[in-house]
């Protein structure tokens, strides 16, 4: 990966205390396995007496770059603006809520460099591990999302939502101006583009734990339904 370069997108709503911790922790991995990287940090609506400390970090860091919209994006939204920013081989994104480790994510970049298209982390595979459970009602509604997301887009995986992937940047540009969708549910669609378009995508187990500090609500299920079937059928 020190020839090539990746992209990381995290989008970020709200404040989060433990974000600069959270990039820190990005950077060291980066600088230890000798990864070209930049970090790029879609602010969705993020109250101003955080953005300073970020903006102090991407002043000492040529590595970083913030895009700050003065209106709530949506996650879908915040990710893609990232995608069209970013000028590595291989982009990805992750949740700032840091319910996945970096060396997590490494397992992604390994995996990716074996020639896939893309890679997505799972927490529902052989072989992954949910260090802190969520509450029962969101285990069991990610469930009837992923069997929804089968029967109506013929995905074949088993965790759509899982806030850890990484794609080759032709990937990407192969399909994100096909992509309607602005919410958490971007994820299925980008997915089932470039299913259209028979990229090679692997899904991997991973490590993960629930942070209470997730922006996912309950409350956006019926407009993800919605939405992607809009997609799918109009």
């Amino acid at each position: 990966m020190a020839s090539k370069k990746l992209s990381l997108v995290i989008p970020v709503y709200g404040e989060n205390e433990m974000l600069l911790d959270f990039v820190g922790s990005y950077i060291g991995m980066f600088i230890r396995n000798k990864i070209n990287y930049e970090i790029i940090l879609v602010l969705d609506c993020v109250p101003g007496r955080i953005l300073k400390p970020l903006q102090d970090l991407a002043g000492k860091n040529p590595k970083i770059t913030i895009l700050c919209s003065d209106k709530r994006l949506g996650k879908g939204a915040a990710i893609l603006d990232g995608f069209r920013a970013s000028k590595g081989n291989f982009v990805g994104f992750s949740d700032a809520d840091g319910s996945i480790a970096p060396l997590q994510y490494l397992k992604l970049i390994r995996t990716i460099e074996r020639g896939y298209d893309g890679v997505i982390a799972s927490r529902y595979i052989r072989g992954a591990t949910v260090v802190i459970r969520r509450p029962w009602i969101r285990v069991f509604s990610s469930k009837i999302f992923n069997i929804f997301t089968k029967i109506v887009f013929g995905l074949p995986f088993y965790d759509t939502q899982c806030g850890a992937k990484i794609f080759t940047k032709d990937a990407v540009d192969a399909v994100i101006d096909e992509i309607k969708t602005k919410g958490f549910e971007m994820d299925v669609e980008l997915l089932w583009r470039m299913k259209e378009k028979r990229l090679a995508i692997k899904e991997i187990p991973i490590d993960w734990g629930h942070k209470p500090t997730s922006t996912f609500s309950l409350l956006e299920g019926p407009s993800m339904f919605l939405n992607l079937l809009r997609v799918r059928f109009l």
